[in-house]
């Protein structure tokens, strides 16, 4: 049409939408260990089988003198939560899982594996993770693993040794992800204090890429995006959460789309199942969920309960988020069951 004027025409085409997905979730609400105990990852294995590690102090009747045992991780059965203490106890604060005999944790500046048989830990304080501390792990395979962290530290291991990568800054290095093949990977992670520097790396064939940066956590003139706080992959494209917006990013075609209706929410974990089918978790476990058409904000834990985040994560049906209570600071684990009506 050129206005009211036809200028060209073609047949009938038949179109189909994508479904939507629900927004609505059953919750269930778990709380772990007693004072100071408290959750940073999980991950879902599937309904029966959840892994969850953090600081868990837990009181123990068996002791000589009253007191508590520490744990640093836990296991859900289906039943159950199973207590356990992974190497030393120290506190835990990443979990990539391959199977039952092949898991990465990290705490601190130290990843620790698991092979079946007994757990193996290493120091990467010399090998490039600088001020000890390790905020994320992802790899495709044991063989091909990513460790980043403070002040821009990179590792990568291929299964005999860890090699430093340059991020070429010193923003603490917070969230990373990449496609199932491992030929796209992308980092992204800020600065807390103002001003709040923060950067999005990508990584192909070893070669290390800054995508964005940025000075200011807020979003100083508009356009600007801001502190980037997580990031997801879906088929090919790389979804950023920002102050500025969710920043969706085609890297086959090297295209960006910013969507603002996670604007200024400081979102911290994001997992991207499909493009129908996206949660957010901000503080406090409030969250977001996109169904394919519309985004459903909801507060109901803010509103009722004082708690504070860690980590989160979503398959299929089901979405566990971690963390713990303030004032009595025990452990919190709300796993949260996906309905259609």
């Amino acid at each position: 049409m050129d206005g009211t004027k036809r200028i060209g025409e073609s047949n009938t085409l038949t179109l189909t939408t994508m479904d939507t997905t629900s927004h609505n979730f059953t919750w269930e609400i778990d709380t772990l260990g007693i004072s100071l105990s408290y959750l940073n990852d999980v991950w879902i294995v599937d309904e029966n089988d959840i892994w969850v590690v953090g600081a868990l102090s837990i009181d123990d009747s068996t002791l000589e003198y009253p007191g508590h045992t520490n744990y640093n991780a836990a296991h859900w059965d289906g039943e159950a939560w199973e207590m356990m203490k992974i190497h030393s106890g120290a506190e835990l604060n990443a979990i990539h899982y391959f199977s039952e005999n092949d898991i990465w944790v990290s705490s601190g500046g130290y990843p620790a594996y698991w092979d079946g048989n007994e757990w193996t830990m290493y120091r990467l304080h010399d090998m490039g993770i600088n001020s000890g501390y390790i905020y994320a792990i992802w790899g495709t395979s044991s063989s091909n693993m990513y460790f980043v962290g403070r002040t821009g530290s990179i590792v990568h291991y291929d299964g005999s040794e860890f090699v430093k990568m340059e991020s070429g800054r010193d923003v603490d290095l917070k969230d990373i992800d990449g496609t199932e093949d491992g030929e796209y990977i992308f980092i992204v992670g800020n600065n807390f204090y103002v001003p709040g520097e923060s950067q999005a790396l990508m990584i192909t064939n070893g070669i290390i890429t800054e995508l964005y940066y940025s000075d200011y956590g807020i979003p100083v003139v508009e356009g600007e995006l801001g502190s980037v706080t997580s990031v997801s992959v879906n088929g090919d494209t790389t979804y950023f959460v920002t102050m500025g917006g969710l920043w969706k990013y085609n890297f086959i075609h090297q295209t960006s789309k910013i969507i603002n209706e996670l604007d200024n929410y400081g979102y911290r974990e994001m997992i991207v199942q499909a493009p129908n089918d996206i949660f957010t978790l901000g503080g406090g476990f409030n969250f977001v969920h996109f169904n394919g058409v519309s985004w459903d904000h909801n507060r109901l834990f803010l509103e009722m309960y004082d708690f504070s985040s860690g980590g989160a994560d979503y398959k299929d049906n089901l979405v566990v988020t971690v963390g713990y209570t303030h004032g009595a600071s025990h452990a919190i684990i709300a796993r949260g069951s996906k309905y259609y009506e």
